[in-house]
């Protein structure tokens, strides 16, 4: 049998797509995968309702109108995860898989976790201070559980159009969507959503 080895090009190019996924502004401080998290679930939502992922922006830390801020961060949401295609959105059809949702909290409480994120109130929230560092906990949610967590920041995001919280907000988005879940073991029990 002869091995050989992939062309140059490719090479490069799967190399600049997975530092792509991995480095870009800003830092994310926590994440956490329930073990009942399995991309099956992406694969339910898309399934349902022309694709549409429910999605709840909380907050808004430029103090630009509401509608503007959440149809930029839908937009940068776009493709930007893996697995099959969904539509995310913020008005989803009766059809959709509304049991599933991304919550995406912005300058909310400086700490929280998954449970609070999908089934909780985020409290006060205020716009980013002058320095415009922006702190978002985000979560993929099944009902009030969370099946993925996230908090992260980045610091001098000039407002929603500037590349970096463009470039920030689509590293999010493929962190809450990984292709396999590290803390499930061969054997476990799998569900087929919705679970």
């Amino acid at each position: 049998m002869i091995l050989r080895a992939a062309p140059i090009p490719a090479v490069a190019a799967l190399m600049l797509l997975v530092a792509g996924c991995t480095t870009g502004p800003g830092v994310i401080h926590h994440t956490r995968i329930s073990t009942s998290y399995s991309i099956q679930d992406l694969s339910y939502v898309a399934g349902r309702g022309d694709g549409q992922l429910w999605t709840e922006i909380v907050g808004n830390p430029f103090g630009s109108p509401q509608p503007a801020f959440e149809a930029a961060v839908i937009s940068y949401m776009q493709g930007s995860h893996f697995g099959p295609r969904v539509d995310f959105t913020t008005t989803p059809s009766d059809e959709a898989a509304t049991a599933y949702r991304v919550r995406m909290i912005f300058n909310g409480p400086a700490a929280s976790n998954g449970s609070v994120v999908c089934g909780g109130s985020p409290g006060a929230l205020a716009p980013s201070p002058e320095n415009g560092t922006v702190r978002l906990l985000a979560a993929f949610c099944r009902g009030s559980r969370p099946l993925t967590f996230l908090s992260a920041a980045m610091e001098n995001a000039s407002g929603v159009e500037d590349p970096a919280f463009r470039s920030f907000i689509r590293r999010v988005t493929s962190r809450l969507f990984p292709p396999q879940n590290p803390e499930r073991r061969d054997g476990d029990d799998r569900c087929t959503p919705p679970c």
